[in-house]
């Protein structure tokens, strides 16, 4: 089940690696963000879940469901709404997906992680505890 294949973006900041029986894509961007995309079972609804752990102590995962392809953001800001992390802006397949948010160099608080899609947007809450 290792990797089959990689694929780079046009740009090369984006690496796309494929397990060996294909059910599984990775999406790595550069800057230490990976998004792990599962296209199998597309979700009938758009969805943003709670990232867990939470509270989490340097990374946490965020996953989310698109019921079709479109541009996509994924976004952190602090208390005070300044964005402190873009982990994601591309146009994604419709699927299940997760990203993994590296917040090492962020001092501990309370952050709004957003997703917007199409028309839709949605935000939740997470606790950074170092």
């Amino acid at each position: 089940n290792g990797p089959r294949g990689v694929a780079f973006s046009l740009t090369g900041d984006t690496a796309y690696v494929c397990s060996f029986n294909a059910s599984k894509v990775w999406r790595f961007v550069r800057g230490g963000t990976a998004v792990d995309d599962d296209i199998a079972g597309i979700p009938v609804t758009y969805s943003l879940s709670q990232n867990y752990p939470n509270p989490f102590n340097p990374t946490t995962q965020i996953n989310f469901a698109l019921p079709a392809e479109g541009m996509t953001t994924l976004k952190v800001f602090d208390v005070l709404g300044r964005e402190v992390a873009e982990l994601l802006h591309s146009r994604m397949a419709a699927g299940h997906h997760t990203v993994t948010f590296d917040a090492s160099l962020l001092p501990s608080g309370m952050y709004i992680y957003k997703l917007e899609t199409g028309d839709k947007v949605f935000a939740k809450k997470m606790m950074l505890l170092k």
